[in-house]
C-alpha cells in the first residue's frame, strides 16, 4: 500500500501524517506496512471522524507513539447534507466546521507551550496537526494520544453530583489561570463560541428548520410545538449564550 493512500477516504494522507510527526519528533522513521485505522465514536460528530491510527513506525522509535488519536475535520458529511440545501447554506456550514477545528488545533499548538495549562485541564498530549483548509485540502486534523479507560458522556446525559462537583473545579482552575495569563487565553481564539453562534443563531432560522422538520415528519409535530415555546431564546445569540453559561 502506497503512504499516498487516505486514511480511510479522508484528505488525509499517511504520507502527509508521517512528515508531520518526522517534524514534530525529529525522527526518520517511516510508516509501516502494517498501518491501520479505524472508526471509533460513530456518528458522533457532523464535521469530523475520530480514528484510531496504529502507525507501525519501521525501524522501530522509542520516541513516536505507536497508536494515536486523529480527529479529522473534513466537510463530506456536510456535503452530504448540503445536496439537498442551498449551495449558501453549505457554504456557511463549511466555515462553522473552519472556526471549529481551528479553534480546537490553535487550542492544542498553544496550550502544550503551557504545562500548567495542560495539567488543569487535563488534555490529552498533543502530537502534531494542520489548520483546515491546508494547501486547500477542505480539511484538517489533530493527532493526540490515545487515553484508556475514558468514558465520553453526550451532553444530554444527566451529570451526577459528583461529575458537576468536579466541572465546576475545573472551571475555578481555567478562571484563575486566565486571569494571571490573559495574552495565553486571548491567543487560544476563546471567542470562537460566539463566532460560531453568530452564524445560526435567529429565531427565523430556528423556527424554519423546526418547520422544516415537521413537513418531513409529520407524527413530530407535538414535539415540535413544544420546542417552538423556547423560540424567544433564540431572538439572538447573546441570550442563548447566556442561557447555556447561566440556565434559567
Amino acid at each position: 500500500m502506497s503512504l499516498e493512500e487516505r486514511i480511510l477516504d479522508t484528505p488525509i494522507t499517511w504520507r502527509l501524517l508521517e512528515e508531520d510527526f518526522h517534524k514534530a519528533f525529529r525522527s526518520s522513521s517511516k510508516v509501516g506496512p502494517n498501518r491501520s485505522a479505524v472508526v471509533f465514536g460513530e456518528n458522533r460528530g457532523n464535521t469530523s471522524v475520530l480514528v484510531i491510527a496504529r502507525l507501525d513506525w519501521t525501524p522501530n522509535d522509542e520516541s513516536l507513539p505507536k497508536t494515536v488519536v486523529l480527529k479529522i475535520t473534513t466537510c463530506e458529511k456536510l456535503r452530504q447534507v448540503g445536496e439537498s440545501n442551498s449551495q449558501m447554506q453549505f457554504e456557511g456550514q463549511e466555515k462553522r466546521a473552519a472556526l471549529m477545528h481551528n479553534a480546537e488545533w490553535n487550542l492544542y499548538e498553544k496550550a502544550q507551550k503551557c504545562q500548567e495549562f495542560c495539567e488543569t485541564m487535563k488534555l490529552p498530549k498533543y502530537y502534531c496537526g494542520r489548520n483546515f483548509d491546508f494547501e486547500h485540502l477542505k480539511a484538517g486534523y489533530i493527532a493526540i494520544e490515545q487515553i484508556t479507560d475514558s468514558i465520553c458522556f453526550p451532553a444530554y446525559e444527566t451529570t451526577s453530583d459528583e461529575g458537576a462537583e468536579q466541572i465546576v473545579k475545573i472551571f475555578a482552575k481555567l478562571s484563575a489561570f486566565s486571569l494571571k495569563n490573559p495574552e495565553s487565553v486571548k491567543s487560544m481564539h476563546a471567542d470562537v463560541m460566539d463566532e460560531i453562534l453568530k452564524m445560526f443563531v435567529s429565531k427565523e432560522k430556528i423556527e424554519a428548520g423546526l418547520d422544516a422538520v415537521v413537513a418531513k415528519f409529520p407524527d413530530r409535530r407535538a414535539q415540535i410545538e413544544t420546542l417552538k415555546k423556547l423560540l424567544p431564546f433564540y431572538e439572538n445569540y447573546e441570550t442563548l449564550r447566556d442561557l447555556m453559561n447561566y440556565g434559567l
